[in-house]
């Protein structure tokens, strides 16, 4: 691995310094990112500002190769997400992105000549099929004329990196946590102000709208006219308009009951690549390519739902994984990505005495290991992704219907445990075995969520309650900073960009806070439609599913 990521590294400094294709911004406090285009990924890194000779390491991620300095690569933190996510297509023109504060452009410029006049005697690791990798190569001396082409393509960084914005490509976004890194999202707006567009969506369904190169996702079940069956449909529409590119069915089902607080089409789906994955819950699970066309359908495993599908599916290596929380006889399954067939499945050994639960599981990674995180009723538990094989579990008493996906961060697994009493329980997820007397860091009862997800942004832990209230905890003690009743009941999970934290009612009433460890309300917005879909957050613009429409919210 350490020469793997030596070699990595050399080659693209190499080429990006010899080329003089090098982009550099004045954007992170933290030093300076490094994002690397490779043939068919794309990765980044972190290089202090003064002279760039931080120690390296190659992180293999699903279809994802990122680089990380050392210190970054504590267990908690291997699954973060780049400040900075740039798709290999906008930086295509480039070998390098460069994006500092610290030492600005001109130290940062010298510290990559630098180190290009380091490999002027030494062999050029390059890949196996190049020209280069037959020969010695000694590094040319850069030419101050060099400096103003690099400096030239600084005025190109607005154009790269706002070509395409951050996508929200699964139920709370790119790290499946609600944080996303958009700007200029407004604080207030109606059912008239600061609204791009809204449009009519067919059908009945909750599932959270997901938006990737300008493509929203959606899934609705469509009644016929007797109202006898349903169709279970997914849906594409345009991000700058709102129109429909296509509706496509994928399921015909007999219309059967759902709670009053669902739907038959709750779950949200997920795009990765040129793929759609969309979920239906004990009514089956397929793909879709982004025109429409199904590739694969599943729905062999049934049970008995109790008050309909919730739980959104995740994506890990070549599989999809999604819990089954029946009244009876629970299980957790991982089918392929690439045909739908089942890759394993592990029964969900519970003592609670209602079995049926909704919530999304979590992949994240511990000590080089991934781990699915899977709230059920009465325990979650961490599966080994390759096996389905349990690594460790947590009880949580008779906690029944969990919705709230966990988040993961300071090292720290964080869920709510459901009904009728929730708790946010804080694990420490490095254990092995039934870990519930030795690795739950803190709990938390006070207007715990049974249905939003919990929010870590920096130190602090928000929740939205059912019954209304915001609360904010120290995310690494528990302690409480502040608890504050909002209005109306929550069901959709919090979310954070732009420096504001969003919580939304299910009267459709969106609340805007100041993050930090005193409250602070900045916007309190309606929009005048029940809603209990969670937001969508790209470039500058909130995506809003209310039960009749689909608002874009943009700062006019």
């Amino acid at each position: 691995m350490a020469a793997l990521a030596r070699s990595f590294r050399e080659c693209c400094l190499y080429r990006a310094c010899s080329q003089k294709k090098v982009l550099v911004a004045d954007d992170d406090p933290s030093g300076c990112r490094l994002l690397l285009s490779v043939p068919g990924k794309w990765g980044y890194g972190v290089l202090p500002a003064s002279d760039g000779e931080e120690a390296w390491q190659v992180l293999q991620h699903d279809h994802t190769v990122r680089l990380a300095p050392v210190d970054w690569l504590m267990p908690e933190v291997t699954g973060l997400e780049p400040i900075k996510r740039i798709r290999e297509r906008n930086i295509a023109p480039f070998h390098a992105v460069l994006i500092t504060s610290r030492g600005g452009k001109q130290s940062l410029i010298e510290a990559l000549e630098r180190r290009a006049r380091m490999h002027r005697s030494r062999p050029t690791p390059c890949p196996p099929n190049s020209a280069r990798s037959r020969h010695v190569h000694r590094t040319p001396e850069i030419h101050p004329m060099n400096r103003i082409l690099t400096l030239g393509f600084l005025l190109l960084l607005p154009v790269v990196l706002g070509a395409r914005g951050e996508n929200w490509p699964e139920f709370r976004g790119p790290t499946g946590q609600g944080i996303a890194t958009a700007k200029g999202l407004p604080a207030e707006w109606s059912a008239t102000k600061n609204i791009a567009w809204k449009k009519a969506v067919p059908g009945k369904g909750w599932s959270s709208p997901v938006v990737v190169d300008g493509v929203i996702y959606l899934t609705a079940a469509v009644a016929n006219e007797a109202e006898s069956s349903l169709s279970l449909r997914a849906l594409a529409l345009d991000a700058r308009d709102g129109s429909t590119r296509w509706g496509v069915e994928v399921f015909q089902n007999p219309a059967d009951k759902a709670h009053s607080k669902n739907s038959h089409a709750s779950p949200t789906p997920i795009v990765e690549g040129r793929r759609l994955y969309v979920h239906f819950g004990h009514l089956g699970s397929a793909c879709l390519d982004l025109d429409g066309k199904v590739l694969w359908r599943n729905s062999q495993f049934k049970y008995s739902s109790v008050h309909g599908n919730g739980g959104s599916p995740a994506l890990t290596d070549d599989a999809m994984v999604f819990s089954c929380d029946g009244a009876s006889d629970p299980f957790i399954v991982a089918i392929a990505k690439s045909d739908g067939k089942l890759l394993w499945r592990t029964s969900r050994v519970s003592d609670a005495g209602r079995k049926f639960s909704f919530s999304t599981p979590l992949v994240i990674t511990v000590k080089g290991q991934k781990q699915i995180i899977s709230p059920g009723s009465g325990v979650v538990c961490a599966l080994d992704p390759k096996s389905g094989k349990e690594i460790w579990r947590v009880r949580y008493g008779q906690g029944y219907s969990v919705v709230p996906r966990p988040v993961f961060a300071h090292g720290l697994v964080f869920l709510s445990s459901g009904f009728d009493r929730a708790n946010i329980l804080a694990i420490r997820p490095d254990g092995q075995g039934d870990v519930t007397d030795t690795h739950v860091a803190w709990t938390h009862s006070e207007n715990a969520p049974k249905t939003p997800s919990l929010l870590v942004v920096g130190d602090e832990i928000y929740a939205a309650s059912d019954n209304g209230f915001a609360t904010c905890l120290d995310a690494k003690t528990g302690k409480l900073h502040w608890s504050e009743r909002l209005a109306g009941g929550f069901s959709a999970s919090p979310v954070f960009a732009d420096g504001k934290v969003f919580m939304q009612n299910e009267a459709g009433t969106g609340f805007v806070l100041k993050p930090g460890k005193t409250f602070e309300k900045l916007g309190e917005n309606k929009l005048g439609e029940g809603t209990l879909a969670s937001y969508a957050i790209v470039d500058n613009a909130l995506f809003i599913r209310t039960d009749k429409s689909l608002f874009k919210i943009q700062a006019k």
